[in-house]
């Protein structure tokens, strides 16, 4: 008997509202359907999301994943990336953090 795999899939997110210095700002990656195990990882410009950053992530049980900055600084503005992984393959979602008074370039 064949099994089909099934991909896992992310729900958008976005931040929707403006970011000033200083302030708190967590995302939300939350996967609604796939195989398990899955493995989530964030990516920022590339590169897995680490603690020395100021960012804290917090897996709540088998699917969302929540990175917080408890204190935004320009360096935080740019390309943030869910990345949800399982068995059938991976599926990534991405969104834009714009700190005011930053520039990132395009």
């Amino acid at each position: 008997m064949f099994v089909a795999l099934v991909l896992p899939h992310i729900i958008p997110f976005a931040l929707d509202e403006e970011v000033n210095t200083g302030e708190s700002v967590q995302l939300n990656c939350h996967v609604s359907k796939g195989d398990k195990p899955s493995k989530i990882t964030w990516n920022f410009h590339g590169e897995e999301l680490s603690s020395h950053m100021g960012i804290t992530t917090t897996k709540i049980g088998d699917r969302p994943s929540l990175p917080t900055i408890s204190s935004v600084m320009a360096a935080h503005s740019g390309n943030y990336t869910c990345i949800a992984q399982n068995a059938a393959g991976f599926i990534s979602y991405t969104t834009s953090l714009h700190v005011n008074g930053s520039s990132t370039v395009p």
